[in-house]
């Protein structure tokens, strides 16, 4: 796998509540809220993106 492909690959952690996610490393945390996407086609999921110089998940 190139470099570039692993930083860049979604971790996923399934959680009842943000509150169970451990934001205190992440300066700027931005969440965004999606509505059955295709991969989670049966839920409402928050994604936390990490501001950097580009965009990361």
């Amino acid at each position: 796998m190139k470099r570039y492909e692993e930083e860049n690959m979604i971790r996923t952690k399934i959680v009842n509540s943000i509150a169970e996610v451990d934001l205190d490393g992440i300066r700027q945390p931005m969440i965004a809220i999606y509505d059955h996407p295709d991969d989670f086609p049966n839920k409402v999921v928050a994604r936390i993106w990490i501001w950097t110089s580009r965009l990361t998940r």
